[in-house]
């Protein structure tokens, strides 16, 4: 032997040591962002789902949702006493909820349809987010006494006896069916007949 030996020196292994180190932390830095993305996503969900249902309680006239006039809101914490239903939900009192009138526009004048705007909030590593929709509902007391919202399709007879399904929602059509008579709603759609 000529009593040189095999191996690394010091130098080598404390560099190699600094280099899988850097190539750590920039992993934990993108694994951590992504957890955070994960967890804000998974918020963001729920509180989508909560809107929906709050909306679709709005929309229905529920008196449970809609503002008797201005505003109504629910802190955090507050949702599952006002929605027992919504209790069963595990992170429900995580969220908060508010229902905004904004009047009647333009387009609805004599319809009995007023605006809401609907938000609900949840916090994550202590910053705020929130979902918000716009949608059309009855006027307070009204409780879903009001005519179709854009959108909902009927399968019926209009007062011209015409049959068909008809979107509401592109005015201007002469007189449509049944008890929506005369809110000039309606748009008759093509149905393909067997004949």
């Amino acid at each position: 032997m000529n009593g040189k030996a095999w191996g690394l020196t010091i130098i080598e292994v404390l560099v190699a040591i600094a280099v899988l180190g850097l190539a750590m932390a920039a992993f934990m830095t993108s694994l951590m962002g992504g957890i955070r993305e994960i967890g804000r996503a998974g918020g963001r969900t729920e509180a989508t789902q909560i809107l929906n249902y709050l909306g679709r309680r709005l929309v229905e006239g529920d008196p449970a949702v809609l503002p008797a006039s201005g505003n109504r809101s629910w802190d955090y914490g507050q949702l599952p006493g006002a929605f027992p239903d919504l209790a069963r939900e595990a992170s429900v009192h995580q969220y908060r909820a508010g229902v905004e009138d904004r009047g009647v526009p333009d387009w609805a004048q004599g319809l009995a349809l007023r605006a809401y705007r609907l938000r609900v909030c949840w916090r994550t590593q202590g910053q705020e987010s929130c979902v918000v929709a716009l949608t059309m509902g009855p006027e307070p007391g009204q409780g879903g006494s009001a005519p179709p919202l854009a959108g909902d399709q009927l399968e019926g007879r209009r007062d011209d006896g015409e049959e068909g399904i008809y979107t509401f929602g592109t005015p201007p059509c002469h007189g449509a069916f049944g008890a929506y008579s005369g809110h000039g709603l309606c748009s008759p759609r093509t149905v393909a007949s067997d004949s």
